[in-house]
C-alpha cells in the first residue's frame, strides 16, 4: 500500500473516531419526570397489653394475673378484655366483674378457675384479647 493511501486511511479513521466521539458527547441526556402524591394522615392512638407470659396452677385451683395497658400516641379509650383457650371447663372470672381497663386505671385482675381433673395436666395456650371501645 502506498504511503499516501496509508495517510488517507489513517486520516479517515481519525475523522471517524472524532465524529463518533463528538456525536456521543453532543447527544443530550434523556430526562423523564413523574409526580407522585404523598398523603400524610393523622397518627392513630394505640395501646400495648401488659400481662404475664406464663402461669402455673394445680388442677382444681384458680390462678390470678394482672392486666394493664400502656397507651401511646394519645390513645384514651377503654379496652375490653376476653380470654380464650385453656383446658376444657376452665372458667374466667374478673375481679369486681370488671373486664374493661379504663384510661388512668392502673390495672385489672383476671382469675382462671381450672376444674379438678388430673386428666387436664399439660400446657395450654391462652389468648388474651384487648379490644378498644
Amino acid at each position: 500500500m502506498k504511503t499516501w493511501m496509508k495517510w488517507v486511511t489513517a486520516g479517515l479513521a481519525l475523522v471517524l473516531v472524532i465524529g463518533v466521539v463528538f456525536f456521543v458527547a453532543q447527544t443530550p441526556p434523556i430526562v423523564k419526570k413523574k409526580t407522585i402524591t404523598l398523603t400524610v394522615v393523622a397518627q392513630e392512638g394505640t395501646f400495648t397489653i401488659n400481662a404475664v407470659d406464663a402461669l402455673q396452677v394445680k388442677a382444681g385451683e384458680n390462678v390470678g394475673f394482672t392486666i394493664s395497658c400502656t397507651p401511646s400516641l394519645g390513645f384514651n379509650r377503654p379496652v375490653k378484655f376476653t380470654v380464650a383457650g385453656g383446658p376444657s371447663g376452665m372458667q374466667v372470672a374478673w375481679t369486681d366483674n370488671d373486664d374493661t381497663w379504663d384510661p388512668g386505671q392502673q390495672n385489672i385482675q383476671c382469675n382462671l378457675v381450672v376444674p379438678l381433673d388430673n386428666g387436664l395436666v399439660g400446657a395450654y395456650p391462652i389468648e388474651l384479647t384487648g379490644t378498644s371501645q
